[in-house]
């Protein structure tokens, strides 16, 4: 009795219990719910896209079975015999016994007239298959196009083909009976002219079309360009000869300085640095060589050492004085000095290019070039008197020069160019006879940059 009244007690403490899920138990079953959801509409997703495919590919069926069966029908020649597209348009006679068109009785009466239409039709095309185009564009007379004209009734302008396919429609109604036409025949009427006027034009428009791009590509438009050269320069002898160390323009036995003072050094000469800018154009006459004009300034310098200055000028009867004869220099190994030459230079040139691979072009290129001295602070050797000293007089102005040189391009189209140069002076830049050997010199590194054109 004692247990049974626990448990009776224990059940009636649980019957107004009530057991509820805890909140981590309901996320889960969401999370289980969105899952669900989330995958049936992924299936939901694809069956459609499925769906949009199959649409696509039947209509892009449908677009390509229509231009070819538009463009069939648009090639289709009307013959000899054959019916024409535009019958209706016209009035076609009737019979005045029974009103029925002459044209259907006699098919009627004519049933093999049918096969020999459809065996001409068969016939011309095997013809006009077999037969090779023509270039010759065969012209067509005066008469022949005024009766055309006349028979299509119309006042808009037509090509000579469209014509000839009109009097072709036109030979339809002839009542007369249909006789069968030989090859030979087809390819004598007046519709093998069209189609080889057909043919000749493509084939004369692709000729031309070839011809243009040929000679668009040689003859090209003058190209700009800037460019830059620095390098090393100095006083030279005859080539395969030593360097001019001297500049002798007076005789020895003249004499030394007033005062007996005759202690001086031959003076040498040294090379220095040298640089020019100049604009260029150039063009293509050939698939390979091209020529070039040039503008520019270049400056070529030399070193030498000097002594004491004398602010006097000096009495020669080799020389006269010059406005710029001021003072002088003692020949003596004390202090440097720059002999500068200023010129505005002008060149003409050809050149030769070469491609080394897909993104390497190589350039050679020959020049003649015609330089004005716009200013000079060259120093003079007296060595009769042992005095270095300047005067205009004894420079020349104008100066002819050559050049050669090669460079590199980089890129399929390039628009640097970078390698040496060489430059020779033809004349000497001073006027007196001992300094007749000596020419100005330079070996420099040139880089060229092409103007207008895209980086590739």
């Amino acid at each position: 009795m004692a247990d049974r009244s626990f448990e009776e007690q224990v059940r009636e403490e649980m019957a107004g219990l009530l057991i509820r899920p805890g909140a981590a138990v309901w996320e889960k079953l969401e999370a289980d719910l969105t899952r669900k959801k989330k995958r049936r509409g992924l299936i939901w997703f694809v069956v459609a896209g499925l769906g949009i495919l199959l649409l696509s590919a039947v209509w892009y069926n449908m677009q390509e079975i229509r231009p070819n069966t538009e463009e069939l029908q648009a090639n289709t020649v009307p013959v000899r015999g054959s019916v024409s597209p535009k019958k209706e348009e016209r009035a076609t006679p009737l019979d005045n016994n029974n009103g029925v068109s002459i044209h259907d009785k006699e098919n009627r009466e004519q049933p093999a007239m049918i096969h020999d239409k459809v065996e001409i039709a068969a016939s011309f095309r095997k013809a006009t298959a077999d037969r090779k185009p023509v270039k010759q564009i065969l012209p067509v007379s005066a008469d022949t196009t005024k009766k055309i004209t006349g028979e299509t009734n119309t006042n808009s302008s037509i090509t000579v083909a469209d014509a000839i396919v009109g009097k072709a429609d036109n030979m339809n109604d002839v009542t007369d009976p249909v006789t069968p036409v030989h090859q030979e025949e087809l390819s004598d009427s007046v519709i093998a002219p069209a189609a080889k006027t057909v043919l000749t034009s493509d084939t004369v428009s692709k000729e031309m079309t070839a011809q243009t791009k040929e000679k668009a590509a040689v003859k090209k438009s003058w190209q700009l360009s800037l460019a830059v050269t620095g390098g090393i320069s100095g006083m030279r002898k005859l080539p395969g000869q030593t360097l001019a160390y001297q500049s002798s323009i007076s005789n020895p036995s003249a004499g030394g300085l007033p005062g007996g003072n005759n202690t001086y050094r031959v003076p040498s000469l040294q090379d220095a640095g040298s640089y020019g800018v100049s604009l260029l154009a150039d063009k293509q006459l050939s698939k390979r060589y091209g020529i070039g004009i040039s503008l520019g300034y270049e400056t070529y310098r030399s070193k030498t050492t000097v002594g004491k200055r004398v602010d006097s000028s000096l009495q020669s009867s080799f020389y006269a004085p010059a406005a710029d004869q001021r003072f002088y220099y003692i020949s003596t190994d004390s202090v440097p000095y720059v002999n500068r030459f200023h010129f505005a230079q002008a060149a003409v040139s050809g050149y030769a290019k070469y491609s080394l691979g897909k993104s390497l072009q190589l350039r050679w290129e020959l020049g003649l070039g015609l330089s004005a001295l716009l200013g000079s602070n060259a120093l003079h050797y007296d060595n009769g008197r042992g005095v270095l000293f300047t005067n205009r007089s004894l420079l020349r102005t104008l100066q002819w020069n050559l050049s050669t040189g090669v460079e590199f391009g980089f890129g399929k189209q390039p628009f640097l160019f970078l390698g040496p140069q060489i430059t020779w002076f033809i004349q000497s830049p001073y006027t007196d006879e001992g300094s007749a050997d000596q020419h100005l010199f330079r070996s420099a590194l040139r880089a060229r940059i092409v103007l207008g054109k895209k980086r590739k």
